[in-house]
């Protein structure tokens, strides 16, 4: 994405629709650095997005990041922490898609709340499945730290996390 490369995080499904979400990060002008998403340039929705194993190009359908700077926004808990980008795939790759996180399996639903500072998290970084901890909650709720116990790289910015229910 924008010649990022970034980890892939949970699919999405809406219909027959399935997407994928990534760190808005990733679709900008930053090399998938953190920055503030009501400032850096990003690639237009409707761009081609290239998703490992797929056989056609995704299509970027959102940006939180371009939805902020479109209202205008320039400072605030959002710009620094909001950051979610969803392509579209292709319905060629569809049937092809499974939500499964490697070497952890496949998440039980979503989360509506963030996990109590200390919760036991799994996380895929660096081609394999990883133990983490949920640490606090900042930027008026936009921002949630975990503590990964192995590596990480700027590459691994929004792979999937699961706590020990699966959500």
């Amino acid at each position: 994405v924008s010649e990022n490369t970034c980890e892939a995080g949970p699919l999405l499904h809406k219909g027959h629709r399935v997407y994928v979400a990534l760190p808005a990060s990733c679709l900008g002008t930053d090399n998938g650095q953190a920055s503030n998403g009501c400032q850096e340039a990003q690639i237009p929705l409707g761009s081609p997005i290239t998703i490992a194993g797929a056989h056609r190009k995704a299509v970027l359908v959102y940006s939180s990041f371009s939805a902020m700077q479109l209202r205008g926004m320039s400072t605030g808990d959002a710009c620094r922490s909001n950051d979610l980008g969803l392509a579209r795939l292709n319905r060629v790759d569809v049937h092809r898609a499974t939500p499964v996180i490697p070497g952890i399996g496949r998440p039980s639903g979503a989360a509506h709340t963030a996990p109590a500072n200390g919760a036991s998290l799994r996380t895929y970084v660096n081609g394999g499945p990883q133990s983490a901890r949920a640490g606090g909650t900042s930027d008026g709720g936009w921002h949630h730290a975990v503590t990964v116990s192995g590596m990480v790289s700027q590459s691994d910015l929004g792979a999937p996390m699961v706590t020990s229910t699966g959500r």
